[in-house]
């Protein structure tokens, strides 16, 4: 049991190690974004994880709570093929949800996604309100 915890644990490390680079979340509402370069396979993958991911969110009372992917439609332009985000409605929603034993245990899906992850772009956006 100690070496479950153990390595739920590590990968949960893992998972944040881009967050933890920064600072804690914002207050308010903000997004998350990671940008990857997948190939097929490793879409197929991710695409799969993410809706278990997401189930396990929405069946803990956090329906909105979901992550999406998207990839380049068109020539691509640069080195990421695809954008990973989230929208959360601030900090306490997001430490909240990461912090459910539910994502705990979803979190331990993503061990077999490390290697597309080694390269990727990881950054919290806050929106800049336009004048009027």
């Amino acid at each position: 049991m100690a070496r479950v915890t153990i390595f739920l644990s590590l990968v949960s490390l893992i998972l944040t190690m881009g967050a933890v680079a920064q600072e804690q979340p914002p207050e308010g509402p903000f997004k998350t974004v990671h940008l990857v370069t997948l190939d097929a396979a490793q879409e197929a993958k991710l695409t799969g994880t993410l809706a278990r991911f997401n189930a396990a969110i929405a069946k803990a009372g956090y329906p909105n709570a979901q992550y999406r992917l998207y990839k380049v439609a068109g020539k691509q332009q640069g080195q990421y093929s695809h954008l990973w985000e989230s929208s959360w409605s601030g900090r306490a929603e997001y430490e909240k949800i990461h912090n459910l034993p539910v994502y705990q245990q979803a979190s331990s899906l993503l061990k077999d996604l490390m290697p597309l992850m080694k390269d990727e772009a990881y950054n919290r956006f806050v929106e800049i309100p336009t004048k009027q």
